[in-house]
């Protein structure tokens, strides 16, 4: 399982499989005609680095996440929603502008996608990877893959293409489980918000509560154990209250354990404790509900990667995503 998809709920796209494929190259920007912002972005980055023993080893890459609200034009019934547009990347140092060879562990990944507003249903998600995995003891491992699940009709519509291996696949064992996932992210959201209000009991694995994931092709469940606590944040100067989560493979599944652990915050209690008034006066507009990632950690053979916060700004795009909606109409 790859840490980077439980970073950020299951989410949406823009047009057709056939049409996005057809102009790959102009993937993003096609995406992005298709939305206008109404509120500022809320831009998360992270420093991810590899520890061991409670030691930071290496640094390895830089992820960040922008979140905007927005407007989105239904490709399928021309209608304008609203809509939630993410962008998540995700990039080793040496796949960064003016690098010219690629590491033992080298990662390009993108992700885009689209949820509607307020319910947060997925209507499409697309994921670009380029990864080249050399490890010391071990297989070389590469990949270079396009994944789009399309949900805009109302049903999911997968497709993946191998550019390595010159394939397309649009079979996905398990895709009910994943739709009805993508179906459910803002009830997901609504009970970590709970659990990290005191609202509601915390999860454990022995519960019937379960989030599925596209593992290597398959649709796999996972179990959760969530826990309140404290995390110190450096870049705040500040002690957040927070709700640890803790995710493994179901009982059954036959995928090894990762250890994966995620803390996260409530956006106010975030926004409250920066200096960007920005984000201050943003925060006060989302749903009560709305969670910042703060930290997360996914366990290797020997250490683990450590994905942490380094900075977090409300940026205003609405004036240039109005414009682009006037011209579109």
């Amino acid at each position: 399982m790859n840490f980077k998809t439980l970073l950020i709920s299951l989410a949406g796209l823009v047009c057709s499989a056939t049409q996005l494929f057809a102009q790959n190259d102009n993937l993003l920007s096609e995406l992005k005609s298709r939305f206008a912002p109404e509120k500022p972005t809320v831009s998360i980055s992270y420093d991810v680095g590899y520890r061991f023993l409670f030691l930071n080893l290496m640094s390895l890459a830089r992820a960040t996440i922008d979140t905007t609200e927005g407007v989105w034009s239904n490709s399928i019934t021309g209608q304008t929603v609203p809509a939630c547009f993410i962008e998540f990347t995700f990039r080793t140092h040496d796949c960064e502008e003016g690098a010219t060879d690629r590491n033992r562990i080298s990662i390009d990944d993108k992700i885009v996608s689209v949820l509607t507003m307020p319910d947060l249903n997925t209507l499409m998600y697309i994921k670009k990877t380029d990864e080249c995995l050399n490890p010391l003891i071990g297989h070389r491992k590469e990949s270079k893959n396009l994944f789009v699940y399309d949900l805009e009709s109302g049903n999911l519509n997968y497709r993946l293409e191998d550019y390595l291996a010159d394939t397309v696949t649009t079979n996905l064992p398990g895709t009910g489980n994943l739709v009805e996932q993508g179906k459910d992210v803002s009830h997901f959201l609504k009970i970590m918000s709970e659990i990290y209000y005191g609202k509601q009991e915390m999860i454990t694995p022995d519960s019937d509560f379960r989030i599925h994931c596209d593992v290597d092709g398959a649709v796999r469940a996972f179990c959760v154990k969530t826990e309140s606590t404290t995390l110190a944040i450096k870049l705040l100067g500040a002690n957040l209250p927070a709700i640890r989560v803790s995710v493994e493979p179901a009982k059954g599944e036959p995928i090894r354990s990762v250890g994966f652990q995620l803390w996260a915050s409530s956006l106010q209690d975030v926004a409250q404790a920066s200096q960007d008034s920005n984000l201050r006066e943003l925060s006060a507009k989302v749903p009560d509900w709305s969670m910042v990632p703060l930290l997360a950690d996914y366990g290797l053979s020997v250490g683990y990667i450590r994905c942490s916060m380094s900075k977090i700004q409300a940026i205003d795009q609405t004036a240039k995503g109005l414009a682009l909606l006037a011209h579109e109409n």
